[in-house]
This record gives C-alpha cells, structure tokens and sequence, in this order.
C-alpha cells in the first residue's frame, strides 16, 4: 500500500515537473521547490531516505528532515506517514 502510494507521488511529481516545464521555467527550477538549509534544492531521494531509514526513531527522523531544510511541522507529519 505505502509502495503503491510513492509511486503515485512519484507520477504526480513527474506531472508536475512536465507542467512547470512547458509553463517556460528553466529546466530544474520550480516555482515551489523546497530549498535545504545549505541553499540548495531538496530532491526527493534525499527525503526518502530519511524517511526509509529503519534505522532512525521517529523523533531522529523528524531531526533529519529539520537538518535538510525542512521546517514545517505538517510538511515534517505529511512526510513521515508515506
């Protein structure tokens, strides 16, 4: 169900990137990207992993994402159940 649930994230997010592609943003560049403490975007992967981690506890998972850049705590909620 949660596999299932990804990859239908990843096709909205590929629907989206098409979309905002041809609305004539530079290739990469989106008008809502989440942009990491370190100034950079933050890329799917990056929040998969933490999120897959089974390695971490819920609060250390919440630490990471904090860490990439994220600092929405409804973001940080929606992310953690997928």
């Amino acid at each position: 169900m949660v596999r299932l649930f990804r990859i239908k994230f990843a096709a909205l997010a590929a629907s989206a990137t098409c979309l905002v592609g041809a609305c004539g943003n530079p290739p990469g560049i989106f008008a809502n990207q989440i942009i990491g403490a370190d100034g950079r975007p933050i890329h799917l992967e990056q929040i998969e992993a933490i999120v897959d981690d089974s390695a971490l506890t819920a609060d250390q998972r919440r630490d990471a994402l904090r860490n990439l850049g994220i600092h929405d705590e409804k973001l940080i909620d929606a992310l953690l159940t997928l």
